[in-house]
């Protein structure tokens, strides 16, 4: 039995910390781990935890600088001398820290988890973003090996080291909730609507495509209406006040997929991803996609049924929506992308090659 821990910065709604949950589960299944999960701050994926297979444990971070993530490493350190962890897979850049520090107290082989893909404009925009960029670069160094959701985003590292590729994945239980879902949004005649299922932040590129909406708008002469569903981070919402669209934010994820049955077309226009899981379920939902070629969405997304847009411009967006909506797609071209998806993105190869990687 290998002794793995799981290491995420909180458990509530989010790509990365559901892929770290269901791989944990998938994991629990197979009988040659003994698995721990540890976590930040605890939030409402937790219950989703199999908690019969998988001890967890809290890892406080008092405070957001070096003594305390220092403290936050003694902690951890501590877990893993107790419980022989062999190895410790972590999630995000504030878990990648933690586990810095705890190295001064304890040997354990670490996983980086590479989930960005960094476009040289978002790093160029701010002293943060580039401090962002290169301390996790500096952090990967230490990583016994990355394991990457993006090749587009292995290319954006410094530090070469040995990458593997696991790609995002949809589960059975997930296409299911998909194709049983009906609309939670009664469209009029005269509305398009555009959505997204994802954190609403600077970073998703809010700004942009408000932007790109309401030129859609004049060019349509419809109501445009722009459905973004997930939970609020760093953007204030009175910036949409004044708008031409109708702009609906709703914080509950919990029938997320009748909203996204909703959407007419679905977009993420982000400064920084990986490959986001709502692009797949986007497809396995028959929805025709706008995103930015941040990433790996325009090596994975079907030219058929989606736009990549090269440079995020509200009036490159705005065309991309327009051609979308002169020019959608048939029915049948949707079916045949979604059982494609369904079949290439299974729980089952992706669990089966990180089951390969931990064991190597």
């Amino acid at each position: 039995m290998i002794n793995v821990l799981f290491f995420i910065e909180s458990t509530d709604i989010g790509g990365t910390e559901q892929r770290f949950v269901n791989m944990a589960n998938y994991l629990a299944q197979t009988g040659d781990f003994d698995l721990h999960f540890a976590y930040i701050r605890e939030g409402v994926l937790h219950q989703n935890l199999n908690k019969t297979k998988i001890k967890n444990v809290q890892i406080p971070l008092t405070e957001k600088n070096i003594p305390g993530y220092f403290n936050s490493g003694k902690i951890l350190a501590e877990y893993i001398n107790e419980n022989n962890i062999e190895i410790v897979y972590s999630g995000l850049i504030r878990t990648d820290i933690i586990c810095f520090f705890s190295k001064f107290f304890t040997h354990f082989k670490l996983f980086g988890s590479l989930v960005s893909c960094y476009s040289m404009d978002y790093i160029k925009s701010s002293l943060k973003n580039l401090t962002e960029f290169l301390l996790r670069n500096f952090l990967h160094i230490f990583c016994y090996k990355i394991i990457s959701n993006n090749k587009s985003g292995i290319k954006n590292f410094l530090f070469k080291k040995k990458f593997e590729y696991i790609p995002n994945y949809i589960s059975s239980e997930t296409v299911e909730e998909i194709i049983k879902s009906s609309p939670a949004i009664e469209k009029k005649e005269n509305e398009i609507i555009l959505g997204t299922l994802s954190r609403l932040d600077e970073v998703k590129n809010p700004d942009v495509l408000i932007k790109s909406a309401e030129l859609l708008s004049f060019k349509t002469d419809k109501i445009v209406v722009v459905c973004w569903v997930g939970p609020l981070g760093k953007f204030d919402l009175k910036k949409i006040k004044g708008s031409r669209i109708k702009f609906l934010h709703i914080q509950q994820h919990e029938k997320r997929f009748s909203y996204l049955k909703s959407f007419d077309i679905c977009f993420l226009v982000s400064k920084r991803e990986g490959l986001s899981n709502f692009l797949l379920e986007a497809v396995i939902a028959g929805k025709p996609v706008v995103a930015s070629d941040c990433g790996d969405s325009a090596k994975v997304l079907p030219s058929e049924i989606s736009i990549i847009v090269r440079k995020s411009s509200p009036e490159l967006v705005c065309e991309a929506f327009y051609n979308i909506l002169s020019n959608m797609p048939d029915e049948k071209v949707f079916e045949k992308h979604k059982v494609e998806f369904i079949k290439r993105f299974s729980l089952k190869k992706t669990g089966d090659k990180l089951v390969k990687v931990l064991k190597k």
